[in-house]
């Protein structure tokens, strides 16, 4: 049933999300981490050629597995690069290919670990499997989880490695085996190495632990525990020293540590930001939610209840997440919180766990589940083929980029710029060369980075009305309205 969901909605993508083009282009541009890497360091008057966007997002020949080119480029963004060595690993097995199938593929193998991850919790903390099966169809065919896989990131890798955690922390509250403790500190680092939203979740399960062990008086797994979760994040930091600089400078891109904190002690916006996250869990994870709703009252009525120290240990922390990163999150959206959307999952296994009811249960949680299943259309990019069925029109016409020497928009727009053999990039609307380089055609397409918060900012009129003094061109019509720029045709 997942696999189906999985592949019906990987059937659909279109397009891809800024961020996605990021994941290819990072982890696979040898030694250039963004498009004005690609085009020798600016985007004054320079051409850039089709075959060094294919070349931007693949690997080329004798350039794979060069883990020091993704390291160094990941040095440059604000992103560890565990998820974006994987990746890389994944488009040179794939070879010089850029298709949506290399990241959905590797996707999928991730979110098949994920939900295996999280039977093994669900198996280990009630034995019961009504409620096991009941966590696997509640999540894994839910919105946040199937948005979690389709989306070209390392969030699905991020969840994974959540749920490896809670796995080995329920084995080390069971066993007390210094081996877990070992296996948890291996997690840490990795989760860490994935995406530093990660330390949110690992910090405050942590502290659970330290103290589930200090009321057990179990001070010597406590020590033990405590010493390797520590070493872990130091070697994390000695690995990958870049991470300071990211968490609290950001590259000075506008996600990043400071922008957090900002965030943070603005209360103003306190409830608008817990609302709205609250409705990201509602509406990730509805039938769960509903299910889990209804399954409490019912239990809270007829007295069968049971508290679950375990449970308490695992849950606590995700609640706590879910509010920091209500308030701290950069960017308000759901993808921040994707990771423990599986630990309310739990939640609501641990409470199906106390009913005595299967089958007949299992087909309704199923259907309901299906009934609300969907994916983030931001991740499907819907609207792409359309662009490019308009834009193809005009694919033998000149095709001028105007950009402030930013690089986002055009990064938005990768896959519209694919219709074209090459294009030019100005900073100046003015410039003779975009002249030159329009010569005698008859339409010219423009793109024009107007986006002030994420980008250049610049003014439609006044580039287009630059652009017609120095040039032969009369008129023009809009084509496209994108996320962070305008598409206008010049004759």
């Amino acid at each position: 049933m997942v696999t189906a969901v999985f592949f019906h909605y990987g059937h659909a993508k279109c397009g891809y999300y800024i961020d996605e083009i990021y994941t290819y282009g990072l982890s696979n541009s040898h030694y250039a981490p963004y498009l004005k890497d690609v085009a020798g360091g600016d985007f004054e008057d320079k051409v850039i050629t089709n075959e060094e966007l294919i070349s931007y997002v693949t690997v080329d020949d004798g350039e794979g597995f060069d883990f020091e080119s993704v390291y160094l480029n990941q040095e440059a963004d604000v992103h560890p690069p565990l998820y974006y060595w994987i990746f890389n690993i994944a488009s040179g097995i794939s070879g010089n290919n850029f298709s949506k199938w290399t990241g959905l593929i590797l996707d999928y193998f991730i979110y098949l670990g994920t939900l295996l991850m999280l039977a093994l919790i669900c198996n280990e903390l009630f034995k019961d499997k009504f409620a096991t099966y009941s966590a696997l169809i509640l999540y894994g065919v839910s919105y946040a989880g199937i948005s979690t896989a389709i989306y070209i990131r390392m969030y699905c890798l991020l969840t994974f490695l959540t749920l490896a955690l809670i796995y080995f922390a329920v084995k080390l509250m069971r066993k007390r085996e210094i081996k877990y403790s070992v296996f948890l500190a291996v997690a840490i680092f990795a989760g860490m190495m994935t995406q530093y939203y990660f330390v949110f979740y690992a910090c405050f399960i942590c502290i659970s632990l330290i103290i589930y062990f200090i009321v057990k008086k179990d001070y010597g797994t406590m020590w033990k525990f405590a010493v390797m979760a520590l070493g872990a994040v130091a070697l994390m930091v000695a690995v990958f020293p870049a991470c300071i600089k990211h968490i609290f400078v950001g590259n000075g891109q506008v996600v990043s540590g400071g922008t957090a904190l900002e965030n943070f002690l603005d209360i103003g916006q306190w409830a608008e930001r817990l609302i709205k996250y609250a409705h990201f869990v509602t509406h990730g994870i509805k039938a769960a939610v509903i299910i889990g709703l209804i399954a409490f009252v019912f239990l809270l009525l007829t007295k069968r209840l049971e508290i679950n120290e375990e449970v308490i240990v695992i849950v606590l922390p995700a609640v706590a997440t879910w509010v920091l990163i209500a308030l701290m999150a950069a960017v308000k959206e759901e993808r921040y919180i994707y990771n423990i959307m599986p630990v309310f999952i739990i939640f609501v296994a641990w409470l199906l766990s106390h009913l005595n009811i299967y089958y007949a249960s299992l087909i309704c949680i199923a259907a309901l589940s299906l009934s609300n299943t969907g994916c983030n259309t931001d991740y499907i990019q819907p609207t792409a083929i359309e662009k490019n069925e308009v834009l193809s029109i005009y694919s033998d016409c000149p095709c001028v980029y105007v950009t402030d020497n930013k690089f986002a928009a055009m990064t938005w727009d990768y896959y519209e710029l694919l219709s074209f053999d090459e294009y030019f990039t100005v900073t100046d609307p003015s410039s003779e060369k975009l002249a030159e380089y329009a010569g005698d055609a008859e339409n010219i397409v423009v793109f024009i980075d107007n986006n002030e918060e994420w980008s250049s900012g610049f003014d439609e009129d006044e580039v287009l009305s630059e652009i017609m003094q120095s040039t032969k061109y009369e008129n023009y019509e809009k084509l496209l309205d994108n996320n962070l720029s305008v598409v206008y045709v010049l004759n």
